[in-house]
């Protein structure tokens, strides 16, 4: 008994063990391609091995070799730090993120090397599990040089017709001739090479950026982007972004499955808060194994936009503010005005957005006011409670009387 007591226990150990190796995250790192040739760009994707809501990393590369383009992801929203090398951390709605995509530009010829140090993923049942650094390195190499083709050989002048004579009688001069003749065939006439003439290489032509200004919501002269399921906008001169570009919105209000750990980031703010995460994205071909692939990515505009938040119906427009996610995680108050019902700003870099409506603030005198009449409520709770502790006690005193009186009687 006691030995099958045992057996049993150390199946369920052993199963819980497996189980737990199982269920394990494990993240890896896989380039586009091992081999790419300089000036391209070369794709890294990070896998987190299963889906997950939320991943935190540090995204590692040679900076030497490497230029960070941009990223891609299939969740609902990646917040970027930092310049160089990059900082990232996901929060989204449960369970929608396998992925991440870097795409880089080379830059040197040599090995370069990327890495995702120190993965952290949380699901639906655990919350920070470790998924290990995976790494992974591309090898850059030259551009072939373009050959030259080799001009060909003029023919020989004696393939030309030959003039008619009269047949000698000396065979011996004909033979010689006959030498002669050969000897011009065996050694063709070449022509000088020509070098290539190089074209002058003409440099692109770098616009003025947008300048910082607040553009008018009925300004029709400019460049207008709107995400119309959220009726988000962005207004900006002409030179600001490329044609083909769009706006993504997303939009996380009370609610919503990812309020609460949006709520988490903004603990320290009072207020009701609606959050809009806010991306540019133009389609782009980058080499994928021999192969131009397109795909979404995000960019930056030139200069300076005017964003547009619309303000939702409930929210006191004399009591909105605006805070924006900062590089570092955390976040800094942002300065805008009201036009009709809409919160406007300018930057150079649309990101995350919380649109709050802080709590009214009191005067010293109104907060003296509910003091006292908090005091007096409980003033009042106090004497009504003692009245009717004495109506208790006066009506037991009655009842008291006439319980014995009605007593004496009866003896009597």
């Amino acid at each position: 008994m006691k030995k099958s007591l045992i057996m049993t226990i150390i199946i369920f150990l052993l199963v819980g063990v497996l189980g737990g190796v199982v269920n394990a995250a494990s993240a890896s790192a896989r380039p586009s391609a091992s081999s790419v040739e300089i000036g391209n760009n070369v794709t890294v994707t990070i896998s987190f091995g299963q889906k997950v809501s939320a991943a935190k990393f540090t995204l590692n590369y040679d900076t030497s070799k490497l230029e960070y383009v941009s990223y891609s992801c299939g969740g609902s929203g990646l917040k970027e730090f930092g310049t160089g090398t990059k900082r990232f951390g996901y929060v989204g709605t449960a369970d929608d993120l396998s992925s991440v995509s870097f795409t880089f530009k080379t830059k040197a010829v040599g090995t370069a090397s990327v890495s995702a140090k120190s993965v952290q993923v949380s699901t639906g049942s655990q919350t920070n599990v470790a998924a290990g650094s995976p790494s992974t390195s591309i090898t850059i190499k030259e551009k072939p040089q373009p050959t030259t083709p080799n001009n060909p050989t003029t023919p020989s002048t004696n393939n030309k017709p030959s003039t008619t004579t009269k047949p000698s009688t000396k065979p011996s001069t004909n033979k010689n001739n006959n030498k002669n003749n050969n000897k011009k065939d065996e050694t063709p006439v070449e022509e000088p090479v020509q070098e290539p003439i190089e074209e002058p290489v003409q440099e692109p032509v770098v616009q003025a950026p947008a300048p910082n200004e607040l553009l008018k919501l009925d300004d029709e002269t400019v460049k207008t982007l709107i995400d119309e399921p959220t009726k988000v906008m962005i207004k900006a001169k002409p030179i600001a972004f490329e044609d083909g570009t769009k706006l993504n919105v997303k939009r996380i209000k009370d609610g919503d499955e990812a309020y609460q750990a949006r709520n988490d980031m903004f603990k320290d703010i009072e207020g009701i808060k609606t959050y809009f995460d806010l991306k540019l994205l133009k389609i782009v071909e980058t080499e994928q194994d021999g192969q131009m692939v397109q795909s979404e990515q995000a960019v930056t505009p030139n200069g300076y936009v005017t964003v547009f938040l619309p303000i939702p119906e409930n929210y006191n427009k004399e009591r909105l503010v605006a805070y924006k996610m900062n590089e570092d995680g955390t976040y800094k108050v942002i300065e805008g005005q009201i036009q009709e019902n809409y919160y406007t700003f300018t930057t150079n870099s649309p990101a995350n957005y919380a649109l709050v409506e802080i709590p009214e603030k009191k005067t010293w005198g109104q907060t003296a006011m509910e003091k006292v009449n908090e005091v007096l409520g409980n003033v009042k709770i106090l004497h009504i409670t003692i009245i009717v502790l004495l109506c208790i006690i006066l009506i037991e005193t009655i009842t008291i009387i006439r319980l014995s009186r009605q007593k004496a009687k009866r003896s009597k």
